[in-house]
């Protein structure tokens, strides 16, 4: 069992993870504790091997320290997105053995290249960017539990200039793919950047996943579905491999739990509050989504060549030569 870490160091271990490195004033700052307090809890948590402490001139700075071996803070990652209504309850169930840290992301490709390097041990990425990750860590990320499928949609502006809007090497580049959208291929960085590119004319069409479709729709772009049989799944670093076994069985729990109760006003005020999206569209969007506790292995086999496709698309020469 890993050592657990006191409510304040808990605290401060967050805003390092999610905003670090950062000096004790900062710290003071966010956290609202006093600057003597944050400085003894610091010198604790560098004792156990969490945080990495320096100086910059005569200001100390802190930051997260990464795991050399199996990690004292499980980092669990996931997309801002209305697709986990699950996370809630597997992240309560990994409580009961490991510190475990929530952290949203707005693209699947720095979250998984968070995962390669092991800044983040659990993650919910697309299918298609974990595959990836494991090619680029050399073996580091691997696929081990179930997720979501459904929930992506095109978005359309008929005044906007020829080409789309994704995302890079993930389910929604998948659907562009599949979906044989015309060229330039322009990436965005998220949701919110997507629908503007569209909005304002920059390309004609976008690919986005839900709440954004219901936000697009809001805003009055045409829609339409795209059939995405599985997006994100859970992925682990290989510094978390020991324990996969009892992972997969927490997941595949909780994901057949919540399934049961995607209508609970609880689940659904408590996960809109932890994406930070709107209450009304998350209720709608989790619906479009089919659940699945395992990895549907077979769905993604039978979509192999598409994934291919997806991963090194048609004018990734011209991209990447200079």
């Amino acid at each position: 069992m890993t050592q657990k870490t006191h409510r304040t160091e808990y605290t401060i271990l967050k805003h390092l993870i999610d905003h670090g490195p950062l000096s004790i004033n900062e710290l003071a700052e966010k956290t609202g504790y006093n600057r003597t307090w944050i400085w003894k809890k610091l010198r604790e948590l560098e004792k156990k091997g969490l945080v990495k402490l320096s100086k910059k001139g005569r200001i100390l700075i802190a930051d997260y320290k990464e795991p050399v071996k199996e990690p004292q803070v499980i980092i669990l990652g996931i997309l801002r997105a209305a697709e986990y209504p699950y996370i809630l309850d597997f992240h309560k169930r990994l409580q009961k053995k490991w510190n475990t840290i929530i952290k949203i992301y707005d693209d699947a490709y720095t979250l998984a290249m968070h995962l390669a390097t092991g800044r983040v041990h659990l993650a919910m990425n697309p299918s298609v960017t974990l595959l990836l990750a494991h090619r680029i860590s050399g073996g580091k990320v691997f696929i081990a539990g179930g997720g979501s499928g459904g929930g992506a949609g095109i978005i359309e502006n008929p005044r906007g200039r020829e080409g789309h809007t994704t995302t890079m090497a993930s389910s929604m580049e998948y659907c562009a793919v599949k979906e044989r959208l015309p060229g330039p291929r322009i990436y965005a960085r998220g949701g919110d950047e997507i629908i503007e590119n569209v909005s304002r004319g920059i390309t004609r069409y976008g690919v986005v996943w839900e709440p954004y479709l219901g936000l697009a729709q809001a805003k009055g772009l045409r829609t339409r579905a795209c059939d995405l049989p599985v997006c994100c799944l859970l992925g682990i670093h290989d510094s978390m491999i020991h324990h996969v076994d009892k992972l997969k069985r927490l997941f595949a729990y909780s994901v057949e739990k919540i399934a049961k109760r995607l209508d609970s006003p609880v689940l659904i005020d408590s996960y809109s509050n932890l994406i930070g999206l709107p209450r009304d569209l998350v209720k709608r969007a989790i619906l479009s989504y089919r659940y699945y506790p395992e990895t549907p292995y077979d769905v993604l086999q039978n979509n192999a060549q598409l994934i291919r496709e997806t991963l090194v698309p048609f004018d990734l020469v011209r991209r990447a030569v200079i």
